[in-house]
């Protein structure tokens, strides 16, 4: 945990912009980002995985194109993470 905190702090003081003698002190704010893709199933089966249900002849008929859909709706979403608080979106995910 405190490498975590490190890492955070160190790139926290990389966008800092410190000067003394009461002049004005700027910051600039990176956005670190969590998102869980565990349960992102592709269509091919993977015996070291129980993805059974998420094959096309699965319980969910999971197909290449549901696959699709899924892979550009996380990319919108992911791209949009942090981008209210710093232009750029995430620095970290």
């Amino acid at each position: 945990m405190k490498k975590v905190f490190y890492l955070l702090f160190a790139i926290f003081l990389t966008g800092a912009s410190i000067t003394l003698n009461g002049q004005k002190v700027n910051y600039k704010v990176a956005a670190v980002g969590f998102y869980n893709f565990e349960n992102l199933f592709d269509t091919v089966d993977d015996p070291e995985k129980n993805d059974a249900e998420f094959l096309p002849e699965g319980d969910r008929a999971w197909t290449e194109k549901f696959y699709n859909e899924k892979l550009n709706n996380l990319a919108k979403v992911v791209s949009d993470i942090g981008v209210d608080l710093s232009p750029d979106g995430l620095a970290i995910l």
